[in-house]
């Protein structure tokens, strides 16, 4: 009986060594597990505070092109509007030089000038 104690014991000790080498296995993993979590919320983290940093540029930047816009749109209607001064100017230059082309073709004398001041609006239109 001895024996057979001595045996069971011996079965018991060796299950006991390797439910603690299995424990240890299982703490070693857990530990290595906890780690990659600490790891994974840094990581979290960081992605986090970049996407806030970002978005917060992305509003900059709309806010910029708006105002751009707002500006270039503002200098467009300038543009148009000194486009349209210019064309009146220039309508009435060229109204002003028909009346002296006029004049001069009266002063001429030329009865028959028409063809002539004709071609010379033609080219002025």
């Amino acid at each position: 009986m001895t024996d057979f104690n001595s045996t069971r014991l011996d079965r018991l000790e060796s299950l006991a060594e390797s439910i603690m080498l299995a424990t240890r296995e299982n703490q070693r993993q857990i530990d290595q597990n906890q780690q990659q979590i600490n790891q994974n919320q840094q990581q979290i983290q960081q992605h986090q505070r970049l996407i806030a940093q970002q978005q917060q540029e992305i509003s900059q930047n709309s806010r910029d092109i708006r105002e751009s816009m707002v500006d270039v749109i503002a200098m467009i209607a300038t543009l148009g509007q000194q486009i349209e001064e210019n064309s009146v100017y220039i309508r009435g230059l060229q109204s002003e030089n028909r009346n002296i082309l006029n004049v001069l073709m009266g002063q001429r004398g030329e009865g028959d000038g028409e063809t002539e001041r004709d071609r010379v609006f033609q080219v002025m239109d």
